[in-house]
């Protein structure tokens, strides 16, 4: 493989589901900190909430 073979790395998608993740996460950030909880505890959060109101 040659450099003129690479993308930049905007080109990616990876690499933009991350930035977008990561500006998700900036957002959330203030919130939950009041909580004391991180991004990926709340997302736990929400799958337990989720589950138990499937369950009723």
């Amino acid at each position: 493989m040659t450099i003129e073979n690479f993308r930049v790395l905007e080109d990616h998608f990876c690499f933009s589901v991350y930035n977008t993740s990561h500006a998700i996460q900036h957002v959330y950030q203030p919130t939950l900190a009041q909580h004391g909880l991180t991004y990926p505890q709340y997302l736990v959060l929400v799958i337990l909430y989720k589950q138990r109101r499937e369950q009723r």
